[in-house]
């Protein structure tokens, strides 16, 4: 019983096979004519029985395959600009070409691509992309730095510090009491312009004794001014200091008492203002970039004379 049943089913698979093989055959006309590389139809021929014909892949696709039923899509990196490819072109250097493109696009200044990339790669910190079409990204000259990403340009160093190496992302300061004599410096032997100025606080002439009168009249030799070395980027007189420079919108403070107890008046002009406290002056930079002015001056008293100053703050971004 068991093998008459299996004969059956061996029988049965046979039938099944056969008929569908038949009805496969039948299902391609006579005049089916399969279609070629670069197109396609929804059954892979053409038949004018059925009334199917093979079409050409659209620009942004392709087909190498015959007898296919549908375009492939260019990829990331690749583009068809035509109907009826084969393949896709690769996009070149400073060009690039996302998913089904039909043109590679010019990568624009402050980005770069190599060849078939799907997207351009933005210029990192320390480097800049100047022009559109790019292949690479160029590195900051010395005495320049750029901190940002998808820059066109470097900045170049402030007066005051610079930048001794390429492919910079911040510049460095001159010593206290350096600075350079002009923007873009390369290296610390730039900063070789002394910030130090000097006070005269004269003797009042009132306090030089006179001598007795002689008979024979007698000159006197000129006072000799007192000489009190400032620092213009920490002012420091007897305990008065003030900055060379701050950064816009920035406050500091500084006293009101300079040597011999002497107490000082200050005013600003420029990019600052000056308000007084109870134990000396604040100033407030301006909210763009400048120079303040600050004039500090006294009465003197009868062994000092009279001190009429001016230090300059530079206000950075």
């Amino acid at each position: 019983m068991n093998k008459i049943l299996a004969r059956l089913a061996i029988a049965a698979v046979t039938l099944v096979a056969a008929f569908s093989f038949a009805n496969s055959a039948a299902a391609t006309p006579s005049d089916a004519i399969t279609c070629d590389v670069g197109s396609y139809s929804s059954t892979g021929y053409a038949s004018v029985s059925e009334g199917v014909t093979c079409l050409l892949t659209p620009p942004g696709t392709y087909q190498n395959q015959p007898g296919a039923t549908a375009p492939i899509v260019c990829p990331a990196g690749t583009f068809a600009a035509f109907y009826g490819l084969i393949a896709c072109l690769q996009s070149e250097s400073g060009r690039y070409a996302p998913v089904n493109s039909v043109v590679a696009l010019p990568c624009h200044a402050g980005t770069y691509s190599g060849p078939g990339q799907g997207a351009c790669t933005l210029a990192s910190a320390g480097h800049y992309v100047a022009d559109i079409q790019s292949a690479s990204q160029a590195e900051c000259a010395l005495g320049t730095y750029q901190p940002l990403t998808e820059q066109t340009a470097c900045l170049p160093a402030p007066a005051g510090t610079y930048v001794a190496t390429t492919g910079a992302t911040s510049y460095t300061d001159c010593p206290i009491d350096k600075t350079t004599a002009t923007s873009g410096a390369t290296s610390a032997a730039d900063c070789n312009i002394s910030t130090l100025v000097t006070i005269l606080v004269s003797p009042s002439p009132t306090a030089t004794p006179t001598p007795a009168p002689t008979a024979a009249p007698v000159v006197m030799p000129a006072p000799t001014p007192t000489h009190i070395p400032v620092d213009l980027r920490v002012q420091n007189v007897a305990g008065l200091k003030i900055p060379k420079s701050v950064k816009v919108g920035a406050k500091f403070s500084f006293g009101k008492v300079i040597p011999a107890g002497l107490a000082v008046k200050a005013s600003a002009s420029g990019s600052c203002k000056v308000s007084t406290s109870a134990s000396g002056y604040n100033v407030t930079a301006a909210k763009a970039a400048g120079v303040c002015k600050l004039t500090l001056t006294n009465q003197g008293n009868g062994t000092f004379m009279p001190v009429n100053t001016q230090v300059l703050v530079k206000v950075l971004r």
